[in-house]
């Protein structure tokens, strides 16, 4: 009786962990089936999830015995549950969700930097509205602040400078202001 005692308690523990490997395989055998239905983030969270239902259930049947006969009985027991094949296509499963995990994470990745590249170009396009805005407005004061210094510079000297070199310069300026924002000219 003592040892059918021990041969029940072992195989209890045996059709836990087999009841939990399958249902894990199964729950990831589905959500690969599911891959294209459904948006990389939610897959991410669902793989999540059912990893830690697995790893929940672990200290539950994974229990070490402490002498040789039990162990061998055990070890019996598990292989004509067959538990080992089922190990294996768990990490086979695993191994193929991680890969699409990889995958997902990656688009993931693509789809957040390229809303940050809109982000900033937006803000690029801001600036450079603002930019021009201030090219104009130093253009106009620079302008009346030459056209002051008319007592200063003689007239024809004065016309070259407000209709040649000072609106070259802005241009030169606004461009440069221009490549920074961008990084370079486009």
């Amino acid at each position: 009786m003592y040892n059918a005692a021990f041969t029940c308690f072992y195989v209890e523990l045996l059709m836990f962990e087999e009841a939990a490997l399958t249902c894990f395989n199964k729950e990831l055998i589905d959500l690969m089936a599911e891959v294209m239905r459904i948006e990389p983030t939610e897959f991410l969270t669902r793989a999540r999830t059912i990893t830690n239902r697995y790893l929940n259930t672990v200290d539950f049947w994974n229990v070490s015995v402490n002498y040789p006969s039990s162990q061998k009985s055990l070890q019996m027991i598990r292989k004509s549950f067959l538990i080992d094949d089922l190990k294996e296509k768990m990490e086979y499963n695993q191994k193929q969700v991680g890969n699409i995990f990889d995958i997902n994470r990656e688009i993931v990745d693509r789809q957040e930097a390229k809303e940050e590249k809109e982000r900033d170009d937006q803000s690029n396009t801001a600036l450079t509205i603002l930019s021009v805005l201030c090219f104009f407005s130093a253009m106009i004061d620079g302008n009346d602040y030459l056209s002051t210094l008319d007592w200063l510079i003689p007239a024809g000297v004065l016309d070259i400078i407000l209709k040649g070199v000072f609106p070259i310069t802005m241009i030169g300026i606004l461009l440069y202001v221009l490549k920074k924002l961008y990084g370079r000219s486009k």
